[in-house]
């Protein structure tokens, strides 16, 4: 059993002589490896010339995703999801009419398959009358479905691994056109810094300890998220990436998610809207909704005093101003559990033992 569960990855999962490859690693595609998502959004906002600039996000997103296209003075849209993750056809049809954008963003959720067939039928339609279609794929890194007639994949790698940074801009021509400075040695340094420092409060249990590798992680953010110019992922980042068990990483979040999915069925004020009914689809998190905000907090709170993060994904965007009451419904009450390579079977059961003495206890 691990002293935390939960926040930053710090241990490597490593295999020198990896089987299987990301789907988008074969000679179809394309790679640009950039030091974030966020980075490789704001290349390909520079890569693509289109006068119009306008550009539709689903509702339920990470904030960090537009703001490229609003440093890059697009006009942003959004369509809406459904409070299952999932997208209505007639609604996605009704917002790409009416906003008009140039480029389409879609993403499947917690690597869950969340784009049915009655919206690809959309988004086909829309691209063949010159819509542009990219495929946000960092919750779904480990799985294989993805949108296939996308014509751009973005991925962050972070969210997965231990890596101190790396993104990527996946396409079906070669870009060489971008202006990519060298990557920050300093974010390497900072990255391997925290994950033996906090190896080191594993090993020991200090809480002195604790400060200074949360420390090192602040500012390991604070590095990656400068987004002022193109930065290529660092060497170890490639290095690590090259070397990932994803057999190993894949099993493991699959194994603990059914685990943690049908012991949290035992919870009344706990709701599971994704089941995973395959081993096709690698889960991010367990994402669950908590009955309301009020207690969303007190829960969380009391799962922080057990040594237990479970992080919030995500905070309603600032520039989201127009309230769509599924999203509005999402972005209140959800809450996400660690199901990820660094715990086994009786990390999952202590999560649901905490979850049974707080019920009891409110």
């Amino acid at each position: 059993m691990k002293i935390e569960i939960g926040s930053n990855f710090w241990e490597l999962a490593l295999d020198s002589k990896r089987i299987k490859n990301f789907w988008w690693e074969s000679d179809e595609y394309y790679k640009t490896y950039l030091k974030s998502g966020r980075n490789a959004f704001k290349a390909i906002c520079k890569y693509l010339a289109i006068k119009n600039k306008r550009v539709i996000f689903p509702a339920y997103l990470c904030e960090t995703e537009t703001e490229p296209w609003y440093e890059e003075k697009w006009s942003v849209g959004y369509y809406p999801v459904e409070d299952d993750f999932s997208l209505d056809y007639k609604k996605l049809d009704s917002c790409i009419l009416d906003f008009n954008p140039d480029i389409i963003i879609i993403q499947n959720y917690f690597g869950f398959e969340t784009i049915d067939d009655e919206c690809k039928k959309v988004l086909k339609r829309y691209q063949c009358q010159g819509a542009v279609i990219i495929e946000d794929i960092t919750q779904s890194l480990l799985t294989d479905k993805k949108y296939e007639e996308a014509d751009y994949y973005v991925a962050s790698f972070r969210k997965f691994f231990a890596i101190p940074d790396g993104g990527v801009l996946i396409s079906r021509e070669k870009i060489d056109t971008l202006e990519i400075e060298l990557s920050d040695p300093n974010i390497e340094v900072n990255a391997f810094q925290a994950y033996r420092l906090k190896q080191k409060y594993f090993n020991t249990g200090i809480p002195e300890i604790k400060k200074l590798f949360r420390d090192k992680y602040m500012k390991l953010n604070e590095q990656i998220s400068i987004n002022d110019k193109l930065y290529n992922m660092s060497d170890a980042s490639k290095d690590i990436l090259r070397s990932i068990n994803i057999e190993f990483i894949s099993s493991v979040r699959v194994r603990n998610y059914n685990y943690l999915y049908e012991r949290l069925q035992e919870m009344d004020y706990i709701r599971t809207p994704l089941k995973l009914k395959d081993t096709d689809h690698i889960p991010l998190f367990c994402p669950v909704f908590i009955d309301n905000n009020e207690m969303r907090i007190k829960l969380r709170r009391y799962l922080a005093s057990k040594d237990i993060y479970c992080p919030i994904i995500w905070q309603r965007p600032v520039n989201l101003k127009h309230k769509v009451q599924a999203v509005e419904n999402i972005y209140n009450c959800i809450l996400c559990f660690p199901i990820d390579q660094r715990y086994d079977l009786e990390d999952m059961d202590r999560i649901v033992t905490t979850l049974k003495e707080w019920n009891i206890g409110k």
